[in-house]
């Protein structure tokens, strides 16, 4: 009887690792780009989806500021790709980068090939890299 206890439990425990690792595999999305800009606004895009999450009246700190209607729209494939190198190339200049989430920076999140692993960066306000992200952004959040 001890036996069978025994058996099952480690049966348990190795099926419950391994649909743990299975869930893991299979919600990893390398193509989802992440953006939380200057005003608290959220962008999600992937290969199909661009997703516009905007701050409201009651969440923003002024208590007057609202970022607009959300977006939901599919993204065409010329689109995504300019996006990913946009977000890429942001996420390779270190020198927009900052190291504290001050009013005004934007965090990017984007997938990382070489640790296989999703990385995130804060850009420094009015730098360069966060101009011409957030200028694309509209630029793409207005086609939707």
């Amino acid at each position: 009887m001890i036996r069978r206890c025994q058996i099952a439990f480690v049966l348990l425990i190795f099926l419950n690792c391994s649909n743990t690792n299975q869930m893991k595999k299979s919600t990893l999305n390398k193509d989802i780009l992440r953006y939380g800009d200057m005003n608290g606004n959220y962008y999600k895009i992937d290969k199909e989806i661009f997703k516009y999450d905007p701050i409201t009246e009651a969440e923003s700190s002024s208590g007057t500021y609202n970022g607009g209607d959300p977006k939901n729209f599919k993204i065409a494939a010329a689109d995504y790709q300019l996006l990913f190198e946009v977000f890429n190339e942001t996420f390779q200049n270190t020198s927009c980068h900052t190291s504290m989430r001050a009013k005004g920076s934007g965090r990017l999140k984007m997938y990382d090939e070489e640790s296989q692993e999703y990385k995130s960066c804060l850009i420094r306000y009015n730098s360069f890299c966060q101009k011409k992200l957030e200028g694309l952004l509209k630029e793409m959040k207005e086609k939707g």
